[in-house]
């Protein structure tokens, strides 16, 4: 079980709302759980009592696991992959510190894929308008036990692929850019009668777009006229005397 895994399993304090707002310290917010990221941005400042128990329990370390258990992000899982000062979970955020910490990188793996620790997370979700995981499910998870070496080879495998990954999008994007520029280019060539042999006679396209302008701005003035044509004129009347 997941449990045997586990160090500490704790989230933030309920009585911090009068440290909100102010100091250096960072309260970590489910918005800052990215799937496999952490993000540091945006930052909600909070100046607690650093010797307060609940200070040193819900401070975050490097390799720890941050999960969120509450809200619309519940199940995005991410590691701590540097130092940080003074960065503290709030009730939204886990704070998942292992007894092997060099495993994390594998766990976060195996929590992010919907075919294992994430369909876990998943089917134990319960409350449909805020979905929330508690401790007692995450302690229940099976997980694999594994060592060391495996668990890095493993993990090598992943980043390879996501960096083969991020490769080929980074080709996509720049080969989309180039097609944007491939049929401005066309378009423009085009009305200029670059694309088939011109024929002499012919008149370019951008005369032929000026007449059509000119046409179009004479439509009114003959409507106009058509419609001032077609009004039956009135018949005098003679008036005798």
């Amino acid at each position: 079980m997941f449990a045997n895994q586990i160090e500490l399993l704790t989230s933030g304090s309920r009585d911090w709302s009068q440290y909100y707002d102010r100091g250096s310290s960072v309260f970590v917010l489910a918005g800052n759980v990215r799937p496999s990221r952490f993000d540091p941005m945006p930052k909600r400042y909070v100046d607690p009592p650093l010797d307060n128990a609940d200070a040193r329990r819900s401070r975050i370390e490097k390799d720890d696991l941050l999960l969120t258990i509450v809200g619309a992000g519940t199940g995005d899982i991410c590691r701590v992959n540097a130092p940080v000062d003074n960065y503290f979970v709030c009730q939204s955020v886990a704070r998942i510190k292992l007894r092997q910490p060099f495993l994390s990188s594998f766990y976060m793996h195996w929590f992010s894929s919907d075919e294992h620790g994430g369909k876990d997370f998943k089917a134990a979700m319960y409350g449909a308008a805020r979905p929330h995981l508690s401790f007692e499910q995450l302690n229940g998870f099976l997980v694999p036990s594994i060592s060391a070496e495996a668990a890095e080879a493993v993990v090598l495998d992943i980043e390879r692929a996501f960096a083969h990954i991020g490769h080929l999008e980074a080709e996509a994007a720049h080969a989309r850019a180039l097609l944007d520029r491939l049929e401005a280019a066309i378009l423009t060539k085009a009305f200029k009668g670059g694309l088939v042999q011109q024929d002499p006679n012919d008149e370019p396209a951008s005369v032929l777009l000026e007449r059509v302008k000119a046409a179009r701005a004479l439509e009114p003035q003959r409507g106009r006229k058509a419609a001032k044509s077609s009004v039956p004129r009135k018949k005098k009347v003679s008036q005798r005397t």
